[in-house]
């Protein structure tokens, strides 16, 4: 069976010297690197944990306004092409707002402050009525009572 070591790696500016040192169970952030980022001289790492609670907020609040960014390009998508019958785009936007929601809520909020968790909650909260309205309409509009009262006008 093949033996897994852990190491931290410690850069010492002073004395300009880079130290490893092996440890058993490090708190923090972890992360694995993409999986197509390879050189032919370069270490296999698997996953990095982030130590420092301010580069970990940092980090997880690029996050999540990463992920922020993409479900309003996601919506803006789905409104400039808004001549699709079925509501299929905007399922897609629901989905990701919540699956987002749910890392949210698992894994970026002992990371966040309560403002910033709450505030970006609140959002999703607000997108996700919108787009439930949305597939609301589209799916009355589709029905047989709003065919026969356009009809009877």
């Amino acid at each position: 069976m093949k033996e897994t070591k852990k190491f931290v790696v410690v850069k010492q500016a002073k004395k300009k010297t880079i130290t490893v040192e092996a440890f058993e169970r490090l708190k923090g952030y972890s992360l694995s690197p993409k999986k197509d980022f390879k050189y032919d001289d370069m270490i296999k790492v698997t996953k990095v944990t982030i130590d420092n609670p301010e580069l970990i907020k940092a980090f997880v609040e690029k996050k999540c306004k990463r992920n922020m960014d993409k479900i309003l390009t996601i919506l803006s998508l789905v409104s400039d092409n808004d001549d699709a019958t079925d509501g299929s785009p905007l399922m897609l936007a629901l989905n990701e707002i919540e699956k987002f929601r749910q890392l949210l809520i698992y894994k970026y909020q002992e990371y966040l402050s309560s403002k910033e968790y709450h505030k970006l909650l609140k959002k999703l909260e607000i997108l996700s009525e919108e787009i439930k309205l949305r597939i609301n309409l589209k799916l009355y509009e589709e029905s047989e009572e709003y065919k026969s009262e356009r009809g009877s006008r």
